[in-house]
């Protein structure tokens, strides 16, 4: 047996208690030597006797206390408490029957608080009077000042940073995690704070949850020769009679200790916190509609255009938005595929739940698990905490895989198996996880042929497939150009904040006339870099011009010659801007020097512009 000492001057000392007892006294001499004037010089014994063990009074002049009742002498039982003076000690077990326990109970040197019929709590959850306490008031006021301060919280991540910091400055423990639970991923860890390699008490979390119970749990511990104690306390976080998540915390000799006045508290906590949870979820979601009228009020015009292959493609997405199939969009690069993606999201049942953008040409193939379904603490080098991954945060909303045709064959195989079943299992995981998303993917590349050459897998392809959407490039729809610059115009006028008020007819025309091989996203550019160095308040030629690169279009019908003038112009004014510098003026136009050289003589253009 132990006897722990978990308050006073001497908290977090331990003595092992022998065939020999203890003895305690304000002398010299004594196993535990107390300087207090409460205590006498040989105050009392802890004996082990016949299996049982012994508090003795040895002539003490004041009375001791077991378990806030006097006491001369009797019988004590592991996680009595036993006051002397102004210290509290607590006696555990050192050495359990380990291989006796039961499975799915909770160990022998256990405390535990029943949430429906909780200790030291009324049926209205008011505290017992006849229970109250210098050190229960106290906590009451702790309570109310956290549960206070997490109600302001406007989100999850604010929520349990704010929480963390307030179970470590009220606990102390060496490790604690915040669990949330839901129906479709059960238990996972919400966050963490963990030394020396810790681990969750997995099992017992699960007790308390199926229970509704709140424990404080004394395990004894052995390493090599030393022998320690360890202290767990867990409780549920109930709202509205539902489990949503529970709080662990981790403790031990010579660290600190947990006592019940913890557990009272931790409880309380943990019913409390319950409302709260679901407030940060109304705010989560909140933030999340405003997200949703912002980007629908902006994104919905990016899509602009009243072209027959725009009309079409917005069809489409009204049609893909009513259903459940897996969505591929396909299209050149910066011809709004990601745009597309967020307004099926929108549009769908599932514009409440997230929308997850997960970049696959930007993940490295080592890594895209990881990133992708998240791991356990522990499962690798350098993985000192546990991560949810991407299917988990897209729980209930979309997951938009960009770029999917550059995933290596061997990530197609893992996130095929996740569309296919709903499942996944984390890295260092024992047991796969659910998850309820759908699937939109979009690629630059022709999916089709890559799966007929074996670059791309077949059972992938059509798996995402199940509805497909091409963007059209934008020298397919040359007459949406006009309303696409006038958009962009206005948006870069809000956010350069230049008195530039039109765009001059010739400079729409030379808009008109580019190839534009970055399709809507180069135009934006173009039209963003040209309010910006406007020197009036309407957009010339040569600012449309600027730092464009590329072949120019030629339409049907359109003066070549004009064309010509054009680019005369604009090969002036760059020479201009740049003092003659043939170097800069060349590498500002994206052609060679030797190109510009041509081109000056054949404008006869001197170096000055």
């Amino acid at each position: 047996m132990q006897l722990v000492s978990i308050g006073g001057r001497t908290k977090g000392a331990c003595w092992i208690l022998g065939e020999r007892g203890l003895t305690l006294g304000r002398e010299e001499g004594n196993d535990i030597v107390l300087d207090d004037p409460i205590v006498s010089r040989r105050h009392c014994r802890f004996l082990l006797a016949g299996g049982q063990i012994r508090l003795e009074d040895l002539g003490c002049r004041n009375p001791l206390l077991v378990n806030g009742l006097p006491m001369r002498t009797g019988v004590l039982e592991t996680g009595d408490e036993v006051t002397i003076g102004g210290e509290r000690f607590l006696l555990v077990q050192s050495h359990p029957e380990t291989d006796a326990r039961k499975k799915n109970e909770p160990p022998s040197d256990t405390k535990s608080i029943d949430l429906r019929r909780p200790i030291f709590l009324g049926a209205d959850g008011s505290v017992d009077a006849e229970q109250e306490s210098p050190r229960t008031i106290q906590d009451l006021l702790a309570l109310q000042q956290i549960v206070t301060r997490l109600a302001r919280c406007r989100n999850r991540e604010e929520f349990t940073t704010l929480l963390k910091r307030a179970l470590k400055e009220r606990f102390r423990p060496l490790a604690l995690w915040i669990l949330s639970s839901d129906e479709q991923q059960g238990l996972f860890v919400l966050d963490e704070e963990v030394t020396n390699a810790e681990v969750l008490p997995s099992e017992s979390v699960h007790i308390a949850l199926r229970e509704k119970r709140g424990f404080l749990s004394v395990n004894p511990q052995k390493t090599g020769d030393e022998t320690g104690v360890s202290f767990t306390l867990i409780t549920p976080v109930i709202a509205g009679g539902t489990i949503v998540g529970a709080l662990v915390l981790l403790t031990g000799v010579p660290h600190g200790v947990f006592v019940e006045d913890d557990l009272r508290l931790l409880v309380l906590l943990g019913q409390s916190l319950g409302p709260v949870f679901w407030t940060v979820e109304d705010m989560e979601q909140l933030r999340r509609d405003n997200e949703y009228l912002r980007a629908r009020a902006g994104e919905s015009l990016s899509l602009v255009g009243n072209s027959k292959s725009m009309r079409q493609v917005r069809q489409r997405i009204g049609l893909a938005a009513k259903s459940e199939l897996s969505v591929l969009i396909t299209g050149e690069t910066g011809t709004g595929k990601e745009l597309a993606a967020r307004l099926i999201h929108q549009q769908s049942s599932r514009k409440r739940g997230p929308f997850v953008t997960v970049n696959c040409a930007a993940i490295p193939h080592e890594l895209f698990e990881s990133f992708m379904f998240g791991y356990e603490r522990g499962a690798f080098t350098g993985a000192d905490r546990s991560s949810r991954g991407f299917l988990a945060e897209a729980h209930g909303g979309i997951i938009f895989l960009d770029e999917v045709g550059d995933l290596s064959l061997s990530n197609q195989a893992r996130i095929l198996r996740s569309i296919e079943y709903g499942t996944y299992r984390r890295p260092g995981a024992d047991q796969d996880s659910r998850v309820d998303v759908r699937v939109v993917s979009a690629t630059n590349r022709d999916l089709r042929a890559a799966a007929q050459q074996g670059a791309f897998r077949e059972d992938l392809f059509h798996r995402l497939n199940g509805f497909e959407i091409s963007l059209p490039p934008l020298r397919e729809r040359v007459e949406d150009i006009p309303e696409l610059a006038q958009h962009f115009f206005e948006l870069a006028k809000q956010q350069a904040k230049r008195p530039v008020r039109a765009v001059a007819p010739e400079a729409m025309e030379i808009l008109q006339t580019q190839n534009w091989t970055g399709n809507v996203r180069e135009l934006r550019n173009c039209i963003l870099r040209a309010v910006s160095i406007a020197q009036g308040d309407t957009i010339r030629a040569e600012d449309a011009l600027d730092n464009l690169s590329g072949p120019r279009r030629r339409e049907e019908g359109q003066d070549a010659a004009s064309l010509a003038d054009i680019e005369k112009k604009h090969i002036a004014h760059t020479m201009t801007r740049y003092g003659g510098n043939v170097s800069k003026a060349a590498k500002a136009l994206g052609i060679s020097r030797s190109t510009l050289y041509e081109k000056l003589r054949l404008y006869e253009l001197n170096n000055a512009g």
